[in-house]
C-alpha cells in the first residue's frame, strides 16, 4: 500500500482516507481530554463503540453535525474504513479512538463528557472464560464513563413511583 499526494493510502482499487485526519492519539493528550478543544467547538460529545466498517458512525456523522463525535474501535484495518466513510460524508465533527475502549473511558473522559452512548454489537464473547472482555452490562459502562444514570422514564397518568401518586 502506498500513500497519495493527498494523504490517502490506496489499497488496489480500494482508496481509503488518511486515517491519521481523524485520529486522536489521546494517550499523548493532557488528561481527562478537553473534547471542546480537541474538536475546536462547544458540542454535546457522542460515542460509538465497536463502530466496524464505520456505517453507523458515518450516518450519525451526517444527520447530527451538531455534535461531536467518538468512533472507538480495535482494528486498525477498521479505523482506516471509518476514517474513509467520515471522509465521504465530510464528518470534520468526528475523531476516531482506536485501542481498547475501557482504557479510554476509564482514563481520557471527564465524568459528564458524554452525553449519548452507541453499541451496536455487544459482548461478542458469550463463553465465560471470555468475560474479561466483555464491556457491558450498561451499569458497568456507566461506571466506566462516570456517566449520570439515565432519567426515569414517563409513567402513564395516574401510575405511582416510590409510593407516591404522579403529579404528587
Amino acid at each position: 500500500a502506498g500513500q497519495s499526494a493527498d494523504g490517502g493510502i490506496g489499497f488496489g482499487p480500494l482508496k481509503m482516507a488518511n486515517p491519521l485526519k481523524y485520529l486522536l492519539p489521546w494517550p499523548q493528550r493532557t488528561l481527562p481530554l478537553d473534547l471542546a478543544k480537541e474538536f475546536d467547538r462547544e458540542a454535546p460529545a457522542w460515542l460509538e463503540i465497536g463502530f466496524g466498517n464505520g456505517e453507523f458512525l458515518a450516518d450519525i456523522a451526517a444527520s447530527h453535525p451538531e455534535v461531536n463525535l467518538l468512533g472507538a474501535e480495535l482494528a486498525q484495518f477498521a479505523v482506516r474504513q471509518g476514517a474513509y466513510r467520515l471522509d465521504k460524508v465530510g464528518a470534520q465533527h468526528a475523531r476516531l479512538v482506536m485501542g481498547d475502549v475501557r482504557a479510554f473511558l476509564k482514563y481520557a473522559l471527564a465524568g459528564g463528557s458524554l452525553q449519548r452512548i452507541y453499541v451496536n454489537y455487544p459482548d461478542p464473547w458469550p463463553k465465560t472464560n471470555h468475560a474479561g472482555r466483555r464491556l457491558l452490562p450498561p451499569e458497568n459502562l456507566r461506571k466506566m464513563a462516570r456517566l449520570p444514570p439515565p432519567p426515569d422514564p414517563p409513567l402513564p397518568p395516574g401510575s405511582r413511583r416510590r409510593g407516591r401518586p404522579s403529579g404528587a
